[in-house]
This record gives C-alpha cells, structure tokens and sequence, in this order.
C-alpha cells in the first residue's frame, strides 16, 4: 500500500472516530435530557441495523455501521442505567 493511500485511510479513520464520538456524545445528552426515548430509540436502530444487513451495500460500510450503532446503543444503555431507569 503506497503512502498516499495509508494517509487517505488514516485520515478517513480520524473522521469516523470523531463523527462517532460526537454522535454518542449527542446520543447520552438527548437521553440524559429526557428528550429522546431510549426503549423507541433502540426499537428503531434495531430495524435500521436489519435493512442495512439486508441491503447490497458493501461490507465496509454494513461494518462503519455496526459500529455506529453499537455505540448509540452503549450510550442508550450507560444513560439508562445511570438516571436509575430499568432498561431490561
């Protein structure tokens, strides 16, 4: 792999970091606040998670978001658990 492509990937992982981390940074705000139903949220990553395995899109991008949705879904979890509400 030349440099080019390694520094192109390398700046491509940055950015994926960093959009995830601030989309579970938003994610635990919104629960926190109140203003976003964790049980609703979870239902609708869960069906967004399906039709994205279902889909034709490359295994790169089913993998970039399985990843997104697992954090969203750690964030929704840690929020949870944390304002004393009972998410089993």
């Amino acid at each position: 792999m030349n440099d080019e492509i390694r520094n192109e990937l390398n700046t491509l992982a940055q950015a994926t970091a960093s959009v995830t981390t601030v989309l579970g940074l938003l994610v635990k705000h919104l629960v926190a606040s109140g203003n976003l139903d964790a049980q609703a949220m979870r239902s609708t990553l869960d069906m967004y998670r399906q039709d994205v395995e279902a889909s034709d899109v490359a295994e790169n991008e089913k993998k970039v978001t399985r990843s997104v949705l697992r954090l969203i879904d750690t964030c929704l979890t840690e929020n949870s658990t944390s304002n004393g509400k009972d998410d089993a």
